[in-house]
């Protein structure tokens, strides 16, 4: 556990200074690390934003957490 929680700090501080670096070591050479090194380039901020996402959406996946999604929610509000 305590390896793990390491882990995501190092990662998310490397979202901050190297996004493509925490993106690659999240999902390596997949679509998500090519397209967060175009958004870091075009712009460091949504580089670090889709390189935190990227580490945290992990995090919820480990901890199993079910994320509401608005498709879900809306469907909510219909039937009540």
């Amino acid at each position: 556990m305590q390896n793990k929680t390491l882990e995501l700090v190092l990662k998310i501080i490397l979202s901050v200074f190297l996004p493509p670096a925490a993106a690659f070591w999240q999902v390596r050479l997949s679509v998500h690390f090519w397209v967060n090194l175009v958004l870091t380039l075009l712009a460091w901020l949504p580089g670090i934003i889709h390189a935190l996402w990227l580490v945290l959406r992990e995090r919820y996946k480990v901890l199993d957490v079910k994320l509401p999604t608005a498709m879900e929610e809306s469907s909510e509000e219909k039937t009540e």
